[in-house]
């Protein structure tokens, strides 16, 4: 069974984990008491980094519903926004590519 990467709105952190890759399954987890929180990257083209966006509604604290990181992040990592919750302007989220390019020889 694939483990599901808890990811912290707060500070887009993986706190059971040291980064996503492409093709992991993550869920969004706040500690704070926050009702109709959903999260999106801004609209520009090849964005969305993640599916389903924007996430289907959830409540902190606690977990939203299962969500697959879809491309690897520029160097500074993903930007994103939530609705119902302020995201700090430091908050960045590292996706990795899912396997090292391999080199011909």
């Amino acid at each position: 069974m694939p483990t599901i990467y808890l990811v912290d709105l707060s500070t887009g952190n993986v706190l059971n984990g040291t980064s996503l890759k492409v093709g992991d399954q993550f869920q969004w987890t706040t500690s704070q008491s926050v009702n109709n929180i959903s999260v999106f990257t801004p609209q520009a083209p090849n964005s969305q980094w993640f599916s389903p966006e924007p996430t289907p509604s959830f409540n902190g604290p606690g977990n939203s519903a299962t969500l697959t990181a879809l491309l690897s992040s520029p160097g500074g990592g993903w930007t994103y926004y939530a609705t119902g919750f302020v995201v700090p302007a430091t908050a960045r989220v590292h996706v990795q590519a899912s396997m090292p390019q391999a080199k011909a020889s």
